[in-house]
């Protein structure tokens, strides 16, 4: 999963003017319309939330990893700095399919995929992304979608783009089979008015 939400998903949907991802154990409860705002402003990207990154064997061996990388290069990212220890959250983000397949971008991913990072560190897809994002896109193409989701597997409740507090759908903790439940445990009158439940990665033209 973390090399194809990395590196191969824009392949798939290569048709398309935009793609967007939305984890299926993702409830969002309030969001704009994303596709006419990424229209307005011509942006590449935008994301629901800016986060830390908890893995902390990622941070550590992907962090002189890419200073090396610049450094071999003569590569100064456009949004400084790369910081291994913060990433966009990849459970939401619309992105323009095809800034994904300039040259330069293509060419930090194969270096990524050639390092074996992804598979002896779990260097996974949000920190990935953001690397590249920071390295190549222009800042005034990147948006912050202020919306508010409840994410399953973390407990996260997001309120207007940042993270407020463990998520009240599962207040006393998780249901021990609960992934394996999760279409109808949303559905449980417990999450209260308001709240549906979107399952699978959405791909918008």
């Amino acid at each position: 999963m973390c090399r194809f939400y990395a590196m191969q998903w824009f392949h798939a949907v290569r048709s398309y003017e935009y793609a967007m991802r939305l984890d299926q154990d993702v409830c969002v409860t309030s969001i704009a319309d994303v596709l006419s705002t990424m229209r307005e402003h011509r942006a590449d990207y935008a994301y629901g939330l800016y986060t830390e990154e908890l893995h902390q064997r990622t941070v550590v061996t992907i962090q002189p990893w890419l200073d090396y990388f610049f450094w071999s290069r003569g590569i100064t990212p456009k949004i400084q700095p790369v910081d291994a220890q913060y990433m966009y959250f990849t459970i939401f983000f619309v992105a323009n399919v095809s800034w994904w397949f300039q040259h330069e971008v293509q060419a930090f991913l194969e270096a990524i995929d050639r390092s074996g990072g992804i598979y002896a560190h779990r260097w996974g897809d949000a920190p990935i992304q953001s690397a590249v994002l920071r390295t190549f896109v222009n800042p005034k193409k990147m948006l912050h979608i202020f919306m508010d989701y409840s994410h399953g597997s973390t407990a996260n409740e997001i309120v207007n783009g940042s993270l407020v507090t463990r998520s009240s759908m599962f207040k006393g903790g998780f249901p021990g089979n609960y992934l394996l439940n999760l279409p109808s445990y949303l559905s449980d009158s417990n999450l209260g008015p308001g709240v549906g439940g979107g399952f699978g990665s959405l791909v918008m033209p």
